[in-house]
């Protein structure tokens, strides 16, 4: 045990035997002796803080109650295992960390899984799709057939690369669907997913110091991840159109960025759609400069405008896409597309990451691809979130939660507040009011969208939908109305 001085730090009316106590639980709380270390002995103790032998066996005796201590008779006391419930003592561990991660600060991703965790009545904060969508029928086939066979196969590992069977699927039925014909599945890695497919992407491409050009506002897990990196981010602005390609063209001619990342359909947060004209402009700067592009397509499935995926207009795109929106988030299923090269060297930092992607998810997946009711299912993904857009922005229509652009397509909107408001500011007070959204700010690599949020409305039917859009309105209102003396 420490013995840094004789005296116990405690306020006078603390009896004695309590004051022993206390600093022993701190010892052991705090690292200072470890499980199965000796304790001084009743008599040590006794000399040491000056007091009778009955004030220390109290304190070992109210040590055992708490079940720090065990006491043998023979041997003497040792420290048992802490208990488990809450203290006021916590250990902090001060190792020293290989770079200074202040993205650690940003729990807006946490913060996410949580509030998708738990039953708020109105929650437009986590981008997920409708349960009511998810074929759980399917699924429950695709699952029977699997073990039907009695094969332990399913339950062995995958290749890096992933399963053949599902990079296979991924290319002769889903790229179709996003005008991709001609993608040979050698060029598929399948990942943890699309998450870690921008990390692979990040930690292939991005030295510390290296610039990322992104829209603005933009996916705040792609932010994240760049930053982690060390990677200098610039947000070029977004309008009705996409992002805008003249100020992107200029800022890739004067700083020659390392990655251009972009989410050109239904993007996260805005749900808007870039224009084919500055799709072809887009491209035409990066292979002007040659500059990988890094295309994000997490819900361009649900898109009913028939746009086709960048890659379908260029090769040499790297097309990131995810079963989180299009099927279920549980699968943690996603991929990357890239030119055989460039696959290769993803799956050679995959193989330090992870090893490979769970197998039986892979398998559930490609049997549901092969099943043949993907078309079906997409079309009726798309009615759904279409309507549920419109709902939104026709309840949100004369209010002061403005959208910035009323998407058509996808999960988001993302909303203008009244001057002088911030998100931030109103969020706990929706939270009480059971109403949850993401504040704008973590869209942005500057955090300077705090007067905007963004509303995802895929989770919820029509009429929650509109009760809780009023109910959010209605708290903006209260915090507008002027106080009365």
């Amino acid at each position: 045990m420490a013995k840094s001085g004789h005296t116990v730090q405690t306020p006078k009316a603390v009896p004695m035997y309590l004051q022993i106590y206390e600093k022993i639980r701190t010892d052991i709380e705090t690292g200072a002796v470890s499980v199965g270390d000796s304790l001084p002995s009743e008599r040590q103790l006794q000399k040491l803080y000056r007091v009778s032998r009955t004030t220390v066996q109290n304190a070992y005796d109210q040590l055992e109650a708490m079940g720090y201590v065990t006491r043998h008779a023979a041997r003497g006391t040792f420290v048992a295992t802490p208990p488990q419930w809450p203290s006021a003592v916590k250990r902090e561990a001060s190792f020293r960390c290989a770079r200074p991660w202040q993205w650690m600060h940003n729990t807006f991703l946490e913060d996410l899984m949580e509030s998708a965790s738990r039953d708020y009545t109105f929650d437009f904060e986590a981008g997920r799709p409708d349960i009511e969508l998810f074929p759980l029928t399917d699924m429950q086939l695709a699952l029977e057939h699997l073990f039907s066979k009695k094969s332990r196969d399913v339950l062995l590992y995958s290749p890096t690369m992933g399963l053949p069977v599902l990079r296979q699927a991924i290319s002769e039925i889903l790229m179709p669907q996003r005008g991709i014909h001609d993608m040979p599945a050698e060029n598929i890695l399948i990942t943890s997913g699309a998450m870690q497919a921008i990390d692979l992407i990040a930690k292939l491409f991005i030295e510390p110091n290296d610039m990322v050009v992104v829209a603005k506002p933009t996916f705040p897990g792609a932010l994240q991840r760049f930053a982690t990196q060390g990677a200098r981010i610039v947000g070029i602005p977004v309008d009705s159109e996409g992002i805008d390609v003249d100020q992107l063209a200029s800022v890739v001619r004067q700083r020659r960025p390392s990655l251009i990342y972009t989410q050109p359909t239904c993007q996260n947060p805005t749900g808007v759609t870039l224009s084919p004209a500055r799709r072809e402009r887009l491209l035409r700067i990066a292979r002007d400069y040659n500059i990988p592009v890094v295309e994000d397509d997490a819900c361009g499935f649900l898109s009913s405008s028939n746009t086709q995926a960048l890659r379908a207009q260029d090769d040499d795109v790297l097309y990131v896409g995810t079963f989180s929106k299009l099927v279920a988030p549980g699968f943690r299923v996603g991929y990357v597309t890239a030119p055989a090269n460039i696959a290769r060297r993803l799956a050679g930092v995959k193989q330090v990451t992870d090893l490979h992607t769970g197998s039986i998810g892979q398998l559930l997946l490609e049997s549901w691809l092969t099943m043949g009711g993907l078309e079906e299912h997409l079309q009726r993904s798309r009615d759904v979130y279409r309507e549920r857009l419109r709902t939104a922005v026709a309840t949100l229509r004369c209010s002061h939660v403005v959208p910035v652009y009323p998407a058509e397509d996808g999960f988001y909107l993302f909303c203008s507040l009244p001057d002088g408001f911030a998100a931030r500011a109103l969020q706990q007070r929706g939270a009480e009011r059971g109403v949850i959204f993401a504040s704008g700010d973590a869209f942005s690599s500057d955090g300077d969208l705090q007067g905007h949020l963004r509303l995802c409305v895929s989770a919820l039917p029509p009429a929650s939908i509109r009760v809780g859009l009023r109910r959010l309105t209605q708290i903006v209102e209260e915090q507008r109305a002027p106080v009365t003396p």
